[in-house]
């Protein structure tokens, strides 16, 4: 296949690579991989989780571990079955006698807790302190700290933390931000407040995400007032806020119905260089909108940006236009999608798909086609995204025939769905009661090297449970225990438990 004169894409490939996996032939699924590098065809994530698989059950986990660096360079985030995959090969190595070092521990620890697996990754720490080849060190007990604060399991993570200062390993500012997250999210101010007090008697300096934690966390519960007396310490202590900060403080504002604050701080925002994002424009829009003045404000800030010499850019309007979309100003959304251009601004793929989007959830479809036609036109590069958008939005004004059509245009134009698109799809069909359709498109997906996620399992799920075909339902649900890390996806949805629900009810 590599030796044709055009090479093969990334899809094909791929096909290839896992049908030599499930022949177990690791040599084969080496040269093949190298031949891919070689013929410079552009690698994903199925590749490489493949390849790392491929590296351990031949006893290279060091090989598995470039792979892994990989993945990261290229700009993917693992997912479960890479983790999963990596980490049971270090487990194998650790097994089979070879010595571990501090790097490796920490990998394998860091892996369980981001599976969920805080029991396993306690165990490897214990493992690690007994061992006395190598020691645990301050990273590792953040990772687990961190690990166990996001399970909720507070006591155990503040049993660490003490355990750390007896054995002399000095928390980091990694160590208390971590506590204090947890505990803002459960409103117990007054650790969150004493932690970061010890924080500073230590000679520690708060860092920009512990002071965004707890101004974020302050803001959400009320306490705005509060919270710019933190914002008032962070400037003090010669730390830079980011966009993060602004949009935390400005919501709290408009939340406690503060306007002007909020402006004065949306302007102290562009005093220090940075640009609001659509979070900071559909905050300020809503909360003008609540009050009747959405073109107002939209005119306020591009009034300002202007004046402080900040340009208006595509990425600006494009924040802008989604932010009045979130709040339902679909006309005024679109004027500023004319204005822009009417400014020289030449609207992206993104634009459109954003603009797109808010029609479609307006339901106004006729609308978001119309410009789904300007874009195929314009002679941009089209993206999956652009073909995603309009066909949920036919789906939702039930033009299933359309939505169908629409689909087979993304082969047509050379593209392939990704699993955002086939759930989109799936999901659309099943509530047009298709379930045959739609159990093919699902075996379609797999075929083609697109992994259905947890969202794909729950509605084919949903759709075998609420049309009676209950032994469809248990294959799948198995299928979906082996294959999805339920913990790393938040497992079984709402709907899917109502249908289970109601299974069970009938049954009695």
């Amino acid at each position: 296949m590599l030796q044709m004169q055009s090479s093969p894409s990334i899809l094909a490939s791929n096909q290839h690579l896992r049908s030599l996996a499930k022949a177990k032939h690791y040599s084969t699924k080496i040269f093949l991989y190298r031949k891919m590098v070689s013929s410079r065809i552009q690698l994903d994530l199925f590749t490489m989780s493949i390849v790392i698989n491929c590296f351990c059950q031949l006893g290279r986990t060091d090989f598995g571990y470039s792979g892994f660096r990989i993945i990261m360079k290229l700009g993917y985030q693992p997912d479960a079955v890479t983790l999963t995959t990596f980490i049971k090969g270090l487990c194998a190595i650790r097994r089979e006698g070879y010595p571990c070092d501090e790097v490796t521990y920490r990998t394998i620890i860091n892996g369980f807790c981001k599976r969920g697996n805080t029991n396993e990754a306690l165990e490897m720490l214990r493992e690690v302190d007994h061992d006395g080849k190598c020691k645990p060190d301050v990273n590792m007990y953040n990772i687990m700290i961190d690990g166990l604060c996001k399970e909720g399991l507070i006591n155990k993570a503040l049993e660490l933390f003490s355990e750390m200062r007896r054995k002399h390993i000095s928390p980091d500012v990694v160590t208390y931000t971590s506590l204090i997250y947890v505990f803002c999210n459960l409103g117990r101010w007054k650790e969150a407040a004493s932690l970061f007090d010890n924080m500073m008697e230590c000679g520690l300096s708060p860092n920009v995400v512990t002071f965004n934690v707890m101004i974020d966390a302050l803001c959400k519960d009320g306490r705005t007032t509060k919270a710019l007396s933190m914002f008032d310490l962070f400037l003090q202590r010669g730390q830079k806020p980011d966009i993060f900060t602004f949009n935390s403080l400005i919501h709290g504002l408009c939340n406690s119905c503060r306007w002007k604050e909020a402006i004065k701080l949306f302007h102290k925002m562009m005093e220090y260089g940075l640009s609001p994002d659509v979070i900071t424009l559909s905050v300020l829009i809503d909360a003008h909108c609540k009050e009747g003045m959405a073109r107002l404000i939209k005119l306020c800030l591009l009034r300002e940006m202007r004046h402080r010499q900040l340009i208006p850019d595509v990425v600006t309007y494009g924040s802008l236009i989604g932010g009045l979309c979130q709040v339902g100003r679909v006309v005024l959304a679109q004027d500023l999608f004319n204005e822009m251009q009417v400014q020289g601004e030449t609207p992206t793929v993104s634009t459109y798909s954003i603009l797109m989007d808010g029609f479609c959830k307006n339901k106004d479809i006729d609308e978001a086609i119309k410009l789904f036609h300007e874009v195929e036109c314009s002679g941009l590069d089209l993206n999956i995204v652009i073909f995603s958008v309009p066909i949920d939005g036919l789906f939702r004004v039930h033009k299933v025939k359309d939505a169908r059509k629409l689909f087979i245009t993304i082969f047509e134009k050379g593209l392939e769905p990704d699993v955002i698109t086939f759930n989109i799809m799936i999901e659309g069909l099943l509530n047009e009661g298709l379930l045959v359709e739609t159990r093919d498109l699902f075996k379609e997906m797999k075929e083609k090297g697109c992994f259905p996620d947890d969202v794909s399992f729950n509605v084919m799920v949903q759709g075998y449970l609420l049309n009676n075909k209950i032994q469809k339902s248990v294959c799948l649900l198995d299928e979906m225990f082996h294959r999805v890390d339920l913990l790393a996806s938040g497992g079984l949805d709402l709907g899917c438990l109502q249908a289970l629900g109601r299974f069970v009810e009938n049954k009695k």
